[in-house]
């Protein structure tokens, strides 16, 4: 039986933010998600292989990127280096998810090449219209709005 990717994927990115970034994400419709205020992140990342190709994008809020940094680093999350390297903690997370994806949805011995994840910000446009993408996978971790986008290509 073929694994759902979209099942793997919520899964995964359950498991790693708790475990990785000690945050506790409960799947949420896009319509109950708590506003978010102030900068917006996107990452991406994709991956490619003999078992399937396709995209993870993750978008939520700068200042959750920032507790996650401070999390991965052991620092204040209002510090100023826990500011400047929120991008980065964003685009790990990312790595590490996409990997656990990966392995998890085709197995141990398959092989991928993975991009360098990007990390971008995004307009508040850009945040609502994610909200309503169907294949978008939302989810609230202390009061901060998390969207996970899977996109398997053909």
């Amino acid at each position: 039986m073929a694994k759902d990717s979209q099942t793997v994927i919520d899964e995964v990115f359950c498991k790693v933010l708790e475990k990785q970034a000690f945050l506790f994400p409960d799947k949420t419709p896009a319509a109950e998600l708590p506003p978010q205020s102030g900068n917006m992140l996107c990452a991406d990342i994709t991956f490619f292989g003999t078992e399937g190709k396709g995209k993870i994008n993750f978008y939520a809020p700068e200042i959750m990127c920032q507790e996650l940094a401070a999390n991965f680093l052991g620092i204040e999350p209002d510090s100023e280096e826990a500011a400047s390297k929120a991008p980065d903690a964003l685009k790990e997370m990312l790595n590490m998810v996409c990997g656990n994806f990966l392995t998890d949805f085709a197995g141990e011995t398959a092989v991928f090449d993975l991009t360098v994840p990007g990390v971008a910000p995004i307009s508040k446009e850009e945040w609502s219209a994610v909200l309503t993408r169907p294949d978008a996978l939302c989810y609230c971790a202390d009061d901060y709005a998390i969207v996970c986008v899977l996109v398997m290509q053909e």
